[in-house]
């Protein structure tokens, strides 16, 4: 299954800029990892802004949030830095604009 996922950051105000880049430098190198392994299919760092939005293909839910749980912000104790995700199941369109001839069709 393909999930869309879009992830805010932000840095806490106890938390220097420094360490805060060397935990998305952690973070950037287990995504990157996570791409070349074909297991995000896509991945976008929103420009001037810190967000990142991209699409990971995952056997469930189950297997959604074990994956979630092996990065480094949740793994390092830097969940704190994360205000929002947002996941979202995907369905091929095509498969939609079959199921809707069917339907109507009916």
């Amino acid at each position: 299954m393909d999930v869309f996922f879009r992830v805010q950051l932000v840095k806490p105000e106890s938390m220097s800029l420094a360490e805060f880049f060397d935990v998305w430098i952690a973070e950037t190198e287990a995504v990157m990892g996570a791409r070349d392994a074909g297991v995000i299919k896509w991945v976008y760092k929103v420009a001037g802004q810190y967000e990142v939005v991209g699409v990971i293909a995952v056997d469930s839910a189950e297997h959604l949030d074990e994956l979630i749980h092996q990065l480094p912000v949740w793994r390092d104790s830097a969940g704190h830095t994360v205000v929002d995700m947002e996941w979202l199941p995907l369905t091929d369109y095509a498969a939609w604009s079959k199921q809707m001839k069917a339907h109507n069709a009916g």
